[in-house]
């Protein structure tokens, strides 16, 4: 039996035999038509099925031939920026994700850092600072670091911000307003180099197991690209910045004029990073002070900097704030609030306030593991980004020339040393030779004027007997 169907019956309609052999052959003839029905439907919803399998197989065969010839096109790329470009460009195309952000793994740091990224909306600097970090590898509760050592995508379809487990994580997810994301490692059979996160941020992500697969096959064929056109660009870039310091230290040897020399490195910096000022302090070893040697301020600045850089500073961090603590430790120093009011060092909030600084970066001047000065750049009217590879990046020139620098400085100073030596002999030889007062006093002066760039003199004499002085000229 498949079923029963229940007749009322009562006088007005009365059941006999024939009734009963009729409905039964109608019951028999309706279930074979519903069974035909039933098996028409199936066979239809079977079609149905098949035609989107077929759908999906064809679409998944453009995916592959696209990939393919994505492949082809950029087997020979050298330029690593440009085959990413075209990498997430195509990968776009084909699948509809709205932020990306590509990191690099390092192992001989046993860390990873953000490459590129881009996202659907303005980038806070809160964001910025995050993503130029450098991360752990054994970060616990890090999706990305579990990730590079399982090897497993992960795809995170709805997130649930409630839901979502380690600090890390938690942070970035509400960081950058996540609300869909696929985390693909990609290398070779032995390594993993890098990490893809593509990511949605108002509607969820729909890819399935084929996609995700896809999606890492085709990475890990373009693992090898991306390795030879980023160490390519490594040594080029390598290559650039040692024909800069080459360049700085040619320019070093052929000139006997220090100041030449630092306008030429100053130079060198100015056309890589946006300062608008900058100032260069050298310590002296005996007194343990440092003292500003060299600088550039806008007009605005200028007059009111010179109370802060006549100074002669102990190399003190409480007394000479953090230029004495960059000479120290041997440490960069990075500034970019803009809020005087935050900073706890008295010297350094002085300087801060009189210099207008909104943003400053301190670099120790080393030669041989020896500090001998800071060069300091700041900006005024902006903050000045530097990411932690700008500040390396500064530091490696700095230190490379260092030696160059630091033999050119103190042959300056023994070379102005002779000049005192001898102006003072020609200044006593001048007197000696005359005896007119005055002619003496124009004389010692003019010496001075030479020397040193005041605008005005003054000479006082003292009165013994009346225990006064007054001015003579």
């Amino acid at each position: 039996n498949v079923g029963y169907i229940i007749i009322p019956v009562n006088d007005k309609i009365p059941f006999t035999k024939e009734n009963g052999k009729f409905i039964n052959v109608l019951i028999k003839e309706t279930l074979k038509r519903i069974e035909t029905s039933s098996k028409l439907n199936e066979f239809i919803e079977k079609e149905i099925i098949l035609k989107n399998r077929s759908n999906e197989c064809e679409e998944s065969l453009k995916r592959a031939q696209k990939i393919a010839n994505i492949l082809a096109d950029i087997n020979s790329e050298l330029d690593f920026d440009k085959a990413l470009n075209r990498i997430i460009s195509e990968l776009h195309d084909l699948y509809d994700f709205k932020g990306y952000c590509l990191f690099l793994v390092d192992r001989s740091k046993n860390e990873y850092s953000q490459y590129k990224y881009s996202f659907p909306f303005k980038i806070t600097k809160e964001i910025k600072k995050e993503l130029e970090k450098r991360f752990p590898i054994d970060e616990e509760g890090n999706h990305i670091s579990k990730a590079i050592k399982t090897k497993e995508c992960i795809f995170k379809e709805n997130v649930i911000p409630e839901e979502i487990k380690g600090e890390a994580n938690k942070k970035y997810t509400k960081l950058l307003k996540l609300k869909s994301f696929l985390i693909i490692p990609f290398g070779d059979k032995d390594d993993v180099i890098g990490i893809l996160v593509l990511s949605s941020h108002k509607k969820n992500l729909v890819y399935n197991e084929e996609d995700i697969s896809m999606l890492q096959r085709f990475l890990n064929q373009t693992s090898s690209i991306f390795r030879n056109s980023y160490i390519f660009k490594l040594a080029n870039r390598r290559n650039q910045e040692i024909e800069k310091v080459y360049s700085v230290i040619e320019k070093i040897n052929n000139s006997e004029n220090f100041d030449e020399i630092l306008e030429v490195v100053i130079k060198e910096l100015k056309d890589l990073y946006n300062f608008e000022s900058y100032s260069m302090s050298l310590v002296d070893k005996e007194k343990q002070t440092y003292k500003y040697y060299s600088s550039y301020f806008p007009e605005d600045i200028r007059k009111i900097a010179v109370n802060v850089i006549k100074e002669e500073y102990p190399l003190d961090p409480k007394k000479g704030g953090r230029i004495a603590e960059c000479i120290l430790e041997n440490k960069p120093f990075y500034y970019k609030e803009g809020k005087t009011n935050n900073i706890a060092n008295d010297v350094n909030r002085s300087a801060a306030s009189v210099l207008k600084i909104k943003s400053n970066l301190i670099v120790p001047l080393e030669s041989k593991n020896e500090v001998f000065g800071v060069i300091m750049l700041t900006s005024h009217n902006y903050v000045m980004e530097l990411s932690e590879r700008d500040i390396s990046y500064i530091r490696k020139f700095l230190r490379q020339i260092g030696t160059a620098f630091k033999t050119m400085y103190y042959l300056k100073l023994a070379e102005r040393r002779s000049q005192e030596t001898e102006k003072v002999y020609s200044v006593v030889e001048k007197i000696n030779n005359s005896e007119n007062f005055d002619e003496i006093l124009d004389v010692i002066i003019k010496e001075l004027k030479d020397l040193y760039n005041f605008e005005s003199y003054s000479m006082s004499l003292v009165d013994k007997e009346k225990q006064t002085y007054k001015y003579y000229s």
